[in-house]
């Protein structure tokens, strides 16, 4: 434990704008979460991924720097043309060629999964499912995170973790609570 609290404290010490890029992206998208507007929240998420983009910039995780900025264009087309096939494998193309020119190691490779399994989420996916399928993305971001020490985005993927284990519970008890009523 005393390990991990070392490697936080030397990596906020030896890089604290990029990983204050990071605390400040954290505050923005816990922000997000809590607006109960769709497009709200997608706009917010914008501005989110420009910190976060900035943020891997900082701190040379390239593949998540080019993921987070692209992830702009990818919110407002999604925004504009919801399950768009069109769109969606344009999407998919982009995220594989960042992908390809960002490929690092092993790890530079779990940003790009994550993206090419969240435009399937995002356009084509509802309920219970879409959780559960965000929840793995989170795990994975996690992993990608800790790697990287990404100090604000591990923070993020803690809360939001356990926020969408709440959610997928609350949507199964209202669901069941549907076919009862039915």
């Amino acid at each position: 434990m005393i390990e991990i609290y070392d490697a936080l404290i030397n990596s906020l010490s030896n890089d604290p704008f990029g990983q204050g890029m990071g605390i400040v992206a954290f505050v923005i998208t816990m922000y997000a979460f809590w607006l109960c507007k769709d497009k709200q929240f997608i706009f917010v998420m914008m501005g989110a991924s420009l910190f976060w983009g900035f943020h891997f910039a900082l701190i040379w995780a390239l593949a998540a720097a080019w993921v987070q900025l692209f992830d702009i264009v990818k919110n407002s087309l999604a925004l504009k043309y919801e399950k768009s096939l069109k769109i969606s494998l344009f999407l998919v193309v982009c995220y594989l060629v960042i992908g390809f020119f960002t490929y690092k190691d092993s790890y530079s490779l779990l940003p790009i999964l994550t993206s090419v399994v969240s435009i399937f989420l995002v356009f084509y996916v509802r309920g219970v499912w879409l959780n559960i399928g965000y929840l793995w993305i989170i795990v994975c971001w996690f992993g990608y995170n800790l790697h990287n020490w990404s100090i604000g985005w591990m923070l993020s993927d803690v809360v939001l973790f356990f926020v969408w284990i709440a959610w997928i519970i609350r949507i199964l008890i209202t669901d069941k609570k549907d076919k009862w009523k039915q």
